[in-house]
């Protein structure tokens, strides 16, 4: 049996629909976020779907939370697609329903003063060198499909860490050569005089005081008995 930390991650999944609004310019109305797991990437509004609720009810909701836009409705399925990525600390395998609208191209109101956003042009959608979700949104764009395309699982081997042997290792890293030492990992320990100090204090259930000694890892004064 295999050692608990080689296991593969397990994944909740997930169903979001999301909505792609085009200008009359053909220009594509994005957001740029930054995911823990997979890093930057650029994608639509939308999100997760809620109980009872449908793809399409879903992006008119997603979409008037993130946007403000109220006006705007789904006029026809895209793709769909499948993919990995850690949502509010949870692993996730989410599986999404792509939309496409047309509507004026204007500034959102989003509900975070710290969203990222952008109308891009055809020409800067294709060139610009970060992950998209969903992945060949240009060239579905560029050619509809008559029928909605299914894209599967899709990962991004660009910045996105993979769990190798039980580590996670950024993906594209360049091994280590042979024969290479690796940088050693000492463990630190706790200052002499704390009580009940020990190797890596991870953890501690001792109470605040204000006698001497310090716990160096949460840095405040602690008692423990």
């Amino acid at each position: 049996m295999r050692p608990k930390f080689l296991r593969p991650r397990s994944r909740t999944p997930r169903q979001a629909a999301r909505l792609v609004v085009l200008s009359p310019s053909g220009a594509v109305f994005l957001f740029r976020e930054n995911n823990i797991e997979v890093g930057v990437h650029w994608l639509p509004p939308g999100g997760g779907i809620d109980p009872g609720e449908s793809p399409e009810q879903c992006v008119r909701r997603e979409l008037r939370e993130e946007t403000g836009w109220t006006d705007l409705a789904p006029q026809r399925l895209l793709c769909t697609w499948e993919h990995d990525f850690t949502h509010q600390g949870v692993p996730v395998r989410q599986h999404e329903h792509i939309y496409v609208t047309s509507g004026p191209e204007r500034d959102p109101v989003p509900e975070s003063p710290d969203a990222h956003w952008r109308w891009l042009s055809p020409e800067a959608l294709a060139g610009l060198g970060e992950p998209i979700w969903p992945p060949r949104l240009a060239d579905l764009l560029a050619g509809p499909p008559v029928e909605p395309v299914h894209l599967g699982l899709v990962t991004y081997p660009g910045g996105r860490q993979r769990r190798t042997g039980g580590r996670q290792q950024l993906a594209g890293a360049r091994p280590p050569a042979p024969g290479a030492r690796r940088a050693s990992s000492r463990r630190r320990r706790s200052p002499a005089g704390v009580r009940g100090g020990g190797p890596l204090m991870l953890f501690c259930t001792g109470r605040l005081r204000t006698g001497p000694g310090s716990c160096w890892w949460r840095r405040r004064r602690c008692r423990r008995p």
